[in-house]
């Protein structure tokens, strides 16, 4: 089986183009006895759309993944195939390339409610964002309990002026990662529904940058992909 690696901010994927089991996601995620990867992309069509089916790295399946689709549609743009829309489970995506990296159309946010006094949203996974200045210990402490209790992928948010924030985000299937997408733009969203910060906004993870602009038709999400080495599992 061939495959490529990817990473997104340092959210590193391998997408690979035949079906693959659970058990086999899991070997090829784990870092120490596979090839080490925060999930699975694998390649297909769906009436001539390319189809980003997605896989955490625990082999659970999530609708779409934010860094995952930029690293997908450079994968596709070097085949020569139009990356141009994607379709997921959280429903079809325009990208466009910028330069080095690529924006894509991430939709509108929605089902924003207040749980237990955390920000609970769907920006193509469900996301459970905290305005906090606590920082990361606080998020290993409290990320594992929260994901439990509310299924769903917890951010850690600290604001620093009216376009900076900062977020540390702990995912479902995976744990603390070096950059979520989706939660980028869950925190970016509500952190303007707060009156916290303005439209465009700068997200710094631990992984590097994105750029989020929030728009009266929905949420653009901005950052680079980068193909790390192509491999072969026998």
């Amino acid at each position: 089986m061939r495959f490529t690696k990817y990473q997104g901010l340092g959210n590193d994927f391998l997408i690979v183009d035949e079906e693959l089991d659970e058990k086999t996601i899991i070997f090829l995620c784990d870092r120490h006895f596979g090839v080490g990867a925060d999930g699975v992309i694998i390649q297909e069509f769906k009436d001539n759309v390319p189809f980003m089916k997605f896989f955490n790295q625990d082999g659970s399946r999530a609708k779409m993944c934010g860094n995952g689709i930029r690293c997908y549609a450079d994968y596709l743009y070097h085949k020569n195939l139009d990356y141009t829309t994607i379709d997921t489970l959280a429903g079809l995506k325009k990208v466009e390339k910028v330069g080095s990296e690529y924006k894509v159309f991430m939709g509108k946010a929605e089902n924003l409610e207040i749980k237990d006094g955390y920000y609970n949203i769907f920006t193509g996974t469900n996301h459970l964002v905290i305005i906090s200045n606590k920082g990361i210990e606080y998020l290993k402490e409290i990320g594992p309990k929260l994901q439990k209790k509310y299924d769903t992928n917890v951010n850690l948010v600290n604001v620093l002026d009216r376009e900076n924030i900062d977020i540390y985000t702990y995912e479902r299937g995976v744990g603390i990662t070096l950059a979520c997408g989706t939660g980028a733009c869950a925190s970016a969203y509500v952190a303007n529904k707060l009156n916290l910060v303005d439209k465009n906004v700068n997200v710094h993870l631990l992984g590097g940058d994105l750029k989020i602009f929030l728009t009266d038709e929905g949420i653009y999400m901005q950052g680079s992909a980068k193909k790390v080495f192509e491999g072969e599992i026998k």
